[in-house]
């Protein structure tokens, strides 16, 4: 089936020296790596045609605690500034699962299915809305196609995602 998503903005591929600053930012807290990667994605994503909204790939809270921040949030927070776009936290990881790192796409999708949900608050805003949908890397599109079909299902008219980067083996 093709994916809801009508592009993606994915302008690096995740290998060396991306693939060390990104896993510094997120597994190592160094915030000055995300406001770098933050950067190279605004430089990319100026051009395009402006979405109505960005929102980020969510994350369930008990990572979220874990880590001590969203890594799609904070790339999303300075790309929204910089573009003058409004930042909406629409999407809402339901279920923790399991790590998606080292899945393939059908395990991917498995993972996926249920685990997210729509914030009800924003569910208005998201109605006719051309959405980015913010995430660091892609690997196998799953979460991408997860989210994309969950908006549009909702009633959003177009969703692109925009992420910094793509594992080359996919």
């Amino acid at each position: 089936m093709p994916p809801r998503f009508t592009q993606c903005a994915i302008p690096y591929s995740y290998s060396h020296p991306l693939d060390f600053l990104i896993h510094q930012f997120k597994y190592r807290r160094q915030l000055a790596s995300g406001k770098q990667l933050a950067q190279l994605l605004i430089r990319h994503c100026e051009p395009l045609p402006k979405p109505d909204l960005l929102v980020p790939v969510p994350m369930h809270w008990r990572k979220r605690w874990q880590r001590g921040f969203n890594q799609s949030e904070l790339l999303a927070r300075p790309l929204a500034k910089s573009l003058d776009i409004p930042l909406v936290q629409a999407l809402e990881r339901r279920h923790h699962g399991h790590a998606q790192k080292g899945l393939g796409r059908q395990e991917r999708m498995g993972n996926l299915r249920q685990a997210f949900s729509i914030a009800p608050k924003h569910l208005t805003q998201i109605q006719n809305a051309h959405i980015a949908l913010v995430d660091d890397v892609v690997t196998t599109t799953a979460t991408a196609r997860c989210l994309s079909e969950l908006l549009i299902n909702a009633g959003a008219a177009r969703v692109d995602i925009w992420a910094l980067a793509r594992t080359p083996d996919h």
